[in-house]
């Protein structure tokens, strides 16, 4: 029988909201935040709530890999930078009228910073008549999304929201 380990004296925070139910926490920051990759989920649970209303994807650039897997990626097409999200349907504000669809680079509400390659995508894509959007956090994307037009719900307005928890 292995030797029970002692506990490491650090306690997992427990968060007020239901909003981050089940979803991890970058623990590399002192003040817990929810991470980058757990506000995205937020956003793709919203997304999801309205398909087939948008066709949507999200890009898994992030991440960890060997130099192998990088490589073979790299070979397939695979580029760093690319947004995060990509909704392939126009927005309907007037004020966009005319763009072709939305990239959504997703950052953490404080200390989320654009790469060089994330900028020139942005670039790019907006020069070829893409809405970007850089969310902070999950609710500033949905309210991004939600300027633009897009039909997503805010938290609290879905009454199947609350079984997640």
């Amino acid at each position: 029988m292995a030797p029970r380990r002692k506990p490491s004296g650090r306690r997992r925070s427990r968060r007020p909201s239901s909003l981050f139910a089940g979803i991890e926490s970058s623990s590399s920051s002192r003040v817990s935040q929810p991470s980058e990759h757990s506000e995205q989920v937020l956003v793709v649970r919203r997304l999801r709530a309205v398909r087939p209303a948008l066709l949507f994807c999200a890009v898994p650039n992030g991440g960890k890999r060997s130099r192998t897997e990088g490589a073979k990626l790299k070979a397939e097409g695979v580029s760093r930078g690319v947004p995060d999200i990509l909704i392939f349907d126009a927005p309907s504000s007037e004020e966009l009228a005319g763009k072709v669809g939305t990239a959504l680079e997703m950052k953490r509400k404080k200390g989320g910073r654009l790469s060089a390659e994330q900028k020139v995508w942005l670039k790019e894509l907006e020069d070829r008549g893409w809405h970007v959007i850089v969310g902070r956090g999950a609710e500033d994307a949905i309210e991004q999304l939600q300027q633009a037009g897009y039909p997503v719900r805010r938290w609290g307005s879905d009454p199947e929201e609350n079984q997640d928890a």
